[in-house]
């Protein structure tokens, strides 16, 4: 059975790095998952084919995170789907401010949970 790699992908953008979710299914190919915006304009969840990542000037590099077997690739657009879109909170006081590398984190967590994402160690 096929398994892909599954990473954290960073890009420039000021003022933080914008991350994202990478899947690729050969060196070089593969989709991307993640959400653009902000908090003033909204945010949106967006998917796309992606080749060659790191081809960007605004790339500053991919992280392994596990992989993702072929037959689930189809069930992480639909977790992602599902994820809250980031939203700023106030937590005993302190604010707390999230963002698109929150959004990825939960992803990660929710495609774990429900036994599609397989963490590396």
């Amino acid at each position: 059975m096929a398994t892909y790699n599954v990473y954290i992908a960073e890009y420039i953008s000021m003022p933080i790095f914008h991350n994202l979710l990478y899947i690729e299914f050969e060196p070089g190919k593969g989709r991307m998952y993640h959400v653009t915006g902000g908090h003033n304009v909204g945010w949106q969840y967006e998917t796309r084919e992606k080749d060659k990542i790191d081809d960007s000037i605004q790339f500053y590099g991919k992280h392994p995170k596990g992989t993702i077997a072929g037959a689930d690739l189809q069930k992480v657009d639909q977790i992602c789907r599902t994820v809250p879109m980031p939203r700023n909170q106030v937590l005993y006081g302190v604010p707390r401010n999230k963002d698109c590398r929150h959004w990825v984190l939960d992803a990660l967590a929710k495609m774990e949970q429900q036994g599609v994402f397989k963490p590396s160690k």
